[in-house]
């Protein structure tokens, strides 16, 4: 049994239902051996009732009482999306055991289909294009906001959502990795914009560094540095990789050239959210990459000269690592 509604959004309800995550209050029971069902509010029944894979039908207690007094044994539940207090009144109805299920789930929504990683293809080209859009918006932004501000309405144009709110950090502030844009000039030296959409309920995430004005050979050498770190780490994203051996292996490229740990993990599983299924690949990380899971490979360097940080989107494979997005090799000057 699945629950979402305003106050927990479960994204594996529409992980199953094969629908776009949105905040409608629902449950979602399945039984082995039965259809899946639906039940949601009368307001929304409308926009649910001609799935044909699901039985949907109109969310009442009395339904959710009867269905889950029905039950022997176990119900499993994703207790990583369900409040203390609805899992209180679940139990009300029932004299089954409420299991924790977010573990399998988790195993599951790490392992992409080839739909999914479609649907990633699709959000990663369009927020591509918008990327390349950024010298003319750059024309007509004279604050952070403002850019920020152009490249979320280029995304709804597109048809599509933002992924996570877009970061713009220019100047001294890129050296901030989730920095808010303010409502400040654009400061010559690097720029890093973060930016990702959402294509039918599934995330891109990809950042790119530029250069406002004329580089000098230090922010050549860091921004050279970076690249080669993150060369590094996508080599080593293939099947059966310890997750850690990554991370480290580009963080050891940075500290040896620029004298800095990395501040925050070279990537992390995407999908449903931006933050997705695998767990984080960091320092410590115990688990091994598997085919077409999809991650981000994104090594960032922060200093007093400014931040730099590149970030890509890649499915595992056996031998070599596919990539749906690829940052261009050398520093954009703008």
């Amino acid at each position: 049994m699945l629950v979402t509604g305003d106050l927990a959004i479960d994204e594996s309800v529409f992980y199953f239902i094969g629908r776009q995550p949105c905040n409608d209050t629902l449950f979602l029971l399945m039984k082995r051996g039965s259809r899946p069902q639906i039940f949601v509010s009368e307001l929304e029944y409308g926009n649910y009732c001609k799935m044909e894979d699901v039985a949907v039908r109109k969310l009442n207690r009395q339904a959710i009482e009867s269905e889950l007094k029905s039950v022997r044994g176990l119900i499993g539940i994703n207790f990583s999306r369900v409040s203390l207090s609805q899992l209180q009144r679940l139990k009300k109805y029932t004299k089954a055991r409420f299991v924790d299920i977010s573990g399998e789930i988790g195993e599951r929504r790490a392992i992409k289909s080839g739909e999914e990683i479609k649907k990633i293809r699709s959000a990663c080209r369009i927020t591509q294009e918008i990327f390349d859009s950024v010298p003319d918006m750059l024309a007509k932004s004279r604050t952070e906001q403002e850019l920020a501000l152009h490249m979320e309405l280029a995304a709804r144009r597109c048809g599509t959502n933002l992924a996570f709110p877009v970061i713009v950090a220019s100047g001294r502030s890129s050296s901030i990795p989730h920095y808010e844009p303010q409502n400040k000039k654009i400061a010559s030296g690097f720029l890093i914009v973060d930016f990702g959409v959402k294509f039918e309920g599934y995330c891109s995430d990809m950042t790119r560094t530029f250069f406002i004005g004329h580089p000098g050979e230090q922010h050549e050498n860091i921004f050279s540095c970076v690249m080669k770190a993150k060369a590094a780490a996508e080599t080593l994203c293939v099947a059966g990789t310890l997750a850690s051996g990554i991370h480290l292996a580009a963080e050891d490229i940075i500290f040896n050239e620029l004298k800095q740990k990395m501040m925050h993990s070279i990537g992390h599983g995407l999908g449903l959210l931006t933050h997705d299924f695998p767990q984080g690949l960091y320092a410590g990380a115990k688990f091994k990459l598997k085919e077409n899971m999809v991650v981000t490979i994104e090594p960032g360097y922060y200093g007093k000269e400014g931040g730099v940080r590149v970030e890509d989107d890649v499915v595992v494979k056996k031998k070599k690592c596919l990539h749906l997005s690829r940052a261009p090799k050398d520093l954009v000057r703008l």
